[in-house]
């Protein structure tokens, strides 16, 4: 012990910063739970669902916890939740029907239902009885043994043994009730022929058309229908009071409470009337078990937020949204300037006409700021300027907090730190331009320019000069076309314009040193590409994105896998080729694939270590080596926290090597093993730093120069470990070239160019 103290009180004279950081290979879930649907009820925990994510509320010490397939859900898309006191678990539905049980702190996956190939299995609604938990689904009942964590029975009720939807199963006396669109169905529960649907029968009741709700309060059945409340008591219906007011039963030990959208009624289990109250903005509402307490996810006009709110007597007591954006979905990502912005998207991306809310938001040292329509002001929208469909987004390369938005009904809009500034229309800015719709694409230039693509207009190519004034260009081969989507500023100066569909193909623009000019301008437009070494032509069907590697290649994502440019300046020749990558196939060395050929790239992103991080429409995320031979990581719903198999866009923190991944449902990010190059050794650290005895992961050194070679030596001179660096980071697994653990003491990390010239960078402490 006097070692370590002693080990402990030397490191303070070199490790004076913390450097606070995700592992690498580590994963982190970005999800908004702005939205609560359900809440939930244990001894020490609020359970709610929030936009399908799932989080809970510690009821003493009002600590938020939130839940994923990090620390050990077994999917996305939460659907519903029940928590069961008497059998002390919570009962989690998702929308593919799989399901999970959280027994304590082991969660237990019941897959039956989502691997089964049937129609109509999405879950409508859970109820317990003993320790079986009755699935309402779209074809009948599926009844879970939680003791077992097993699939029962099934129920299928409908006539003649037809699938039949169930939204809500309940057990009163010695009676199981369904409620179906084609009115009540009931069975003696006591019967072991469940599953023979001539065993249930319809139940004459005041409302056969399936619509509103029902619940078993003591040996009653309950409905509520659209105009009032009705018991039955296994013979007869009696109206107990009519009322439109509300449109969901809740059942709290005995009590029983019926709530609205703008109020609640409440009775104890002798029919007397205990609480009633006018409270707006209702999606949710349970009571507590013993006392006054209620919990409402509640709804804010003013936020346009719905969250988890705790009455007592009436009263808020507190509020409870875990931190998150406000919306976990986004078309593109785009990472600068130490801010993540995410972009809503547009119609033509989803492949149909539809008005997606404009949101943008923006990432910065753990904190969301989100921009939406309400914040732009009323006249605006009154005169034209919707917030809807809003497809590109890019941050002021001077004032960082400027933010403009591309928008494909209306214009382009600007923002200061959340704060509408303006909407740039022909009548408003300085410049002769007569149509500003439809806009995507935007990108600043070396000098300040931003550039963006306009649709459907005569001269496509507009820009807002650093100055202040504006221009157009036009080019024959882009004129009025409909999808042009993305432009990329090669390292050449090339100007690489991609065109989505309607026309798609790759537009190239060699401007000569003339930008606003284009008569001098030499340009391409491809689409089709002649492959080199074959005889083949490559012809895309769609174009997503194009990016440039550390080798100056271009790299551009189409429905065929990526196409490579190897040499930009080659491109307006008249025999250039493309580039595919093939692939060797481990069945036969004499044959070939073309590099996911038959995949859709949605986006690329370049690493510090010139690897190629690829998005794709349906197998997830890869992560290639510099020359794409080799797959390094290929993450899916399979293998990693990811709940979809659609990446739609990307972004890197170069300085961090955090990936951010934005899917068809959700945000998260992933820290890589690779970083930017440093132009100096000067700001080298390694982390965690000191390494404790219970510390398993990797040791990272971050802040190197590209192409560093690293060695690791003890304070006598022994060579540990040595190897090259990812770009500007280099991993090391605390062992020695043995494949050993090292013991306790300070190692060196040398980092040395192509020269030869060593330098010690920083130092690492162990303790074993």
């Amino acid at each position: 012990m006097k070692r370590r103290i002693l080990l402990l009180s030397l490191l303070s004279s070199f490790f004076l910063l913390s450097h606070a950081q995700m592992a690498i290979g580590t994963w982190k879930t970005h999800f908004s739970y702005n939205d609560v649907k359900e809440i939930t009820e244990s001894a020490e925990k609020i359970y709610a669902i929030s936009n399908g994510s799932l989080f809970s509320v510690d009821k003493e010490y009002e600590s938020i916890e939130t839940y994923s397939k990090i620390n050990g859900l077994s999917d996305g898309e939460i659907a519903h939740i029940v928590y069961s006191k008497k059998n002390d678990l919570l009962f989690i539905a998702y929308s593919n029907s799989n399901i999970d049980l959280l027994k304590g702190n082991n969660i237990i996956n019941i897959p039956d239902l989502k691997r089964k190939e049937i129609s109509g299995k999405e879950i409508n609604h859970i109820y317990f009885y003993n320790h079986y938990a009755y699935l309402s689904c779209g074809f009948g009942i599926v009844v879970v043994d939680t003791r077992k964590n097993e699939v029962a029975d099934t129920y299928v009720i409908g006539d003649k043994g037809a699938y039949l939807k169930i939204n809500s199963v309940q057990i009163a006396g010695n009676y199981i009730y369904a409620l179906t669109p084609d009115g009540i169905y009931h069975a003696d529960i006591r019967s072991q022929e469940l599953s023979n649907f001539e065993n249930w029968t319809p139940l004459a009741n005041p409302d056969s058309s399936g619509n509103g709700d029902i619940a078993a309060f003591g040996d009653e059945l309950v409905l509520l229908t659209g105009n009032a409340i009705y018991r039955y008591a296994g013979m007869q219906w009696n109206i107990f009071r009519e009322t439109s007011s509300f449109s969901v039963i809740n059942v709290s030990g005995e009590n029983i409470t019926f709530w609205g959208e703008n109020s609640f009624l409440r009775f104890d289990k002798n029919w007397a009337e205990k609480d009633a109250q006018e409270l707006q903005g209702i999606k949710y509402l349970t009571f507590s078990t013993s006392g006054s307490n209620y919990w409402v996810a509640q709804y804010s006009p003013v936020e346009d937020q719905t969250v988890l709110t705790d009455y007592k007597n009436g009263e808020v007591q507190n509020t409870f949204i875990p931190t998150g954006p406000y919306s976990s979905k986004a078309a593109s990502i785009k990472y600068k300037y130490g801010k993540l912005l995410t972009i809503s998207g547009g119609p033509y991306l989803l492949g149909s006409e539809v008005n997606i809310p404009g949101v943008v938001q923006v990432y910065e040292d753990g904190k969301w700021m989100v921009i939406r329509e309400k914040d732009v002001p009323a006249e605006i929208i009154n005169a034209g300027g919707s917030f809807m469909n809003v497809l590109d987004a890019e941050m002021d390369p001077v004032n960082h907090n400027l933010i403009y938005m591309a928008t494909y009904r209306s214009s382009l809009f600007m923002f200061d730190n959340n704060r509408f500034v303006n909407r740039f229309t022909p009548e408003n800015i300085n410049g002769d331009i007569s149509v500003l719709r439809r806009l995507d694409g935007l990108f600043f230039d070396k000098n300040n320019n931003l550039w963006m693509l306009s649709m459907n207009t005569p001269n496509v190519l507009t820009v807002k000069k650093a100055d202040g004034s504006w221009g157009t260009l036009y080019y024959s081969n882009l004129s009025n076309m409909l999808t042009v989507n993305k432009q990329f500023i090669s390292q050449n100066g090339f100007r690489w314009i991609t065109i989505f569909r309607a026309g798609e193909g790759l537009f190239v623009v060699n401007d000569k040193g003339t930008p606003f000019n284009a008569s001098d301008d030499q340009t391409k437009y491809f689409r089709s590409f002649p492959e080199s070494g074959s005889s083949e032509v490559v012809t895309p069907a769609r174009y997503y994105c194009v990016v440039e590697d550390k080798n100056n290649a271009i790299w551009i994502g189409t429905n065929m896998g990526p196409l490579i440019v190897s040499n930009p300046n080659t491109i307006f020749n008249s025999n250039f080729t493309i580039d595919r990558i093939k692939i060797t196939r481990e069945d036969n060395e004499n044959l070939a694939d073309y590099l996911l050929g038959t995949e859709t790239i949605n986006d690329i992103v370049v690493d510090g270590g010139n690897r190629k991080w690829i998005a794709t429409e349906t197998s997830g995320l890869y992560l290639l080596s510099p020359n794409g031979q080799e797959t390094i990581h290929h993450f899916t719903t399979e293998n990693s926290p990811l709940t979809s198999n659609t990446v739609m866009s990307l972004a890197m923190d170069d300085e961090t090597g955090e990936l951010f991944i934005a899917t068809s449902n959700a945000l998260y990010s992933f820290k890589s093993d690779a970083t930017e190059g440093a132009d100096s050794y000067n700001g080298a650290y390694a982390y965690p730093n000191p390494v404790h005895p219970d510390y398993t992961g990797l040791i990272t050194i971050t802040g190197l120069m590209e192409k560093s070679i690293v060695k690791i030596a003890d304070m006598q001179g022994n060579l540990i470990r040595q190897g090259d660096s990812n770009g500007g980071m280099f991993t090391w697994d605390g062992k020695d070239l043995r494949g050993q653990r090292v013991g306790t003491g300070v190692y060196l990390v040398f980092a040395s160019l192509d020269d030869g010239s060593e330098k010690i960078v920083t130092k690492i402490a162990i303790i074993k």
